[in-house]
């Protein structure tokens, strides 16, 4: 049987869309992925996808979990845990799937994950796949390997490092999610796992980060793996 699963990639403005959200921590929602658009690297689709929870008609999700599945049409229960009060301090990083894999570690692998997100939105379409990519290989030995991946890698390294500029603050963390299906154990089982960024105010939900602003338009490319 082959499941088609799916990441999407930025390009074109961000959606917009109404909610009432309940906060920062970790709340559950229902998820439907409702579509990708994007563009393909090595049979691969990159960037956001286009999701939905009740109340909240157009979520984008940006996949790190390069291993598992999703079909467009799925819905299921996630954990919307908020990366600036959930994951930081550590309270509810046993709710997200690299938590549950590398424990403590993962909190700088969201972090960084996070800046290479944020790149989407301001690299040109050629850097997509290697900003990607380094986004999955963040979490060691879970991601592509590809050959591109190297060079975004190493800026990953020197932004943790502090030798350039622009690593997330605190106050910017705490509008990221990390979407983690319920069914998730030991970093087991469950649909992919997303990144979204919500805002705080009651009525917006936008996927941006601090490179993301002035985005035009989201692509998606679907990843076919055999199960």
């Amino acid at each position: 049987m082959t499941k088609r699963s799916v990441s999407l990639r930025a390009g074109a403005m961000l959606a917009l869309a109404t909610l009432v959200w309940p906060g920062q921590g970790a709340a559950q929602q229902q998820v439907t992925l409702t579509g990708v658009n994007g563009v393909n690297a090595h049979g691969v689709y990159i960037g956001p996808y286009f999701g939905s929870t009740p109340g909240m008609p157009t979520l984008d999700l940006i996949c790190d979990d390069y291993l598992d599945g999703v079909n467009i049409g799925d819905t299921w229960n996630a954990y919307f845990t908020n990366v600036g009060s959930g994951i930081l301090g550590g309270s509810l990083l046993g709710q997200t799937r690299w938590g549950q894999v590398f424990g403590t570690g993962a909190t700088d692998m969201y972090v960084r994950a996070i800046w290479l997100a944020e790149q989407l939105g301001t690299q040109p379409t050629s850097q997509w796949s290697g900003i990607h990519g380094a986004l999955w290989d963040t979490f060691t030995g879970y991601g592509p390997g590809w050959s591109e991946d190297a060079a975004w890698s190493a800026r990953a390294d020197s932004v943790q490092q502090g030798l350039l500029p622009g690593l997330p603050t605190a106050d910017q963390l705490q509008y990221w999610y990390v979407v983690t299906d319920v069914n998730t154990v030991n970093g087991v089982g469950g649909k992919q796992e997303y990144l979204t960024y919500i805002t705080p105010e009651p009525a917006t939900l936008i996927l941006l980060g601090t490179g993301m602003i002035g985005l035009l338009g989201f692509t998606a490319i679907v990843r076919r793996t055999a199960v």
